[in-house]
């Protein structure tokens, strides 16, 4: 995701506000890119899954490596960007 940088960047140098939007743009990235979400969707609806395409691998992949991150901001103060970094956290926990 060619955005995801740029988002990670302003997420840095943000207002509370912002942040807190960025983050849950950055929480439909991870929904978008969990594995086991995807494969629970497809099989409910009667389908086998797919591989995953590689812009989405590779999506995965960036985001796993900025977990240091989303780690740090779930002690920040603000209740709703503390929250959102452990939705984040746990969308990308998930394993298959």
């Amino acid at each position: 995701m060619p955005a995801l940088p740029f988002l990670l960047e302003v997420l840095n140098a943000t207002e509370d506000d912002l942040a807190y939007e960025i983050l849950d743009i950055v929480l439909g990235f991870t929904k978008g890119v969990n594995r086991e979400r995807y494969i629970g969707f497809q099989r409910a609806l009667g389908r086998e899954p797919l591989p995953d395409p590689k812009w989405v691998k590779e999506l995965r992949l960036q985001l796993i490596n900025e977990l240091p991150r989303f780690r740090a901001l779930t002690g920040h103060p603000n209740a709703g960007i503390s929250e959102s970094a452990g939705l984040i956290l746990d969308e990308l926990s998930a394993k298959v």
